[in-house]
This record gives structure tokens, C-alpha cells and sequence, in this order.
């Protein structure tokens, strides 16, 4: 299993992908992957210079996930869910997770 909290939204498309594969070739055959990401429906939204799609930098560069990027992301895998929620971490805040299995 392979947790990734919060950790790939600092990432450009190019590097956020290789990431991904690199997830799907550590993990075995049916192995577990989750993901949670800011969502576009995150407040932060827009905040900042946009320097490339759903990507903003203000203090630090931080990428917004939506359902139809992170579907794309994890074609390779078989999707268990993907759902959007709010919370609240520092501030109120919009996230995307899904849990997928390698397929």
C-alpha cells in the first residue's frame, strides 16, 4: 500500500505523472494506492500567480485537483472511489481522494 496525503499537489504535471508511475511500478499486483489532494473547490483556489492549469504559486506552488485529472492520473489503476470533501486543516479546505488498486 502506498499513502500519499497531501504530499503530490506541489508537483507540475510532467513530474506529478512520473510520480504516479513510479507509485504503480513500486507497487505488487493488486497493491493499494491512496491519494488525497486539494481540490478546485478548495478556497485557496486562485490565490496567487497561475503559472499553469489549477496551479498557483503564492507562497509556495501548489496544484487543485479535479475528478476528471486524478480519473486521468490513475487510468492505469482500477478505481475503488473517488470522493470530494471538506475540513478543516489550518483553515477550511476542500480535498479530492481516491483509493485505487493496481491493476
Amino acid at each position: 500500500m502506498i499513502f500519499a496525503n497531501l504530499s503530490l499537489h506541489y508537483f507540475d504535471d510532467k513530474t506529478t505523472k512520473r510520480i504516479i508511475d513510479d507509485i504503480k511500478s513500486s507497487l505488487t499486483d493488486n497493491g493499494y494506492f491512496f491519494i488525497r489532494c486539494k481540490s478546485t473547490k478548495d478556497p485557496q483556489y486562485g490565490e496567487g500567480e497561475e503559472i499553469a492549469p489549477h496551479t498557483f504559486k503564492k507562497d509556495h506552488t501548489r496544484r487543485f485537483f479535479d475528478k476528471e485529472y486524478l480519473t486521468k492520473l490513475l487510468n492505469d489503476f482500477d478505481m475503488v472511489y473517488m470522493e470530494e470533501s471538506e475540513d478543516y486543516y489550518y483553515s477550511p479546505s476542500a480535498f479530492i481522494e481516491a483509493f485505487a488498486v493496481k491493476k
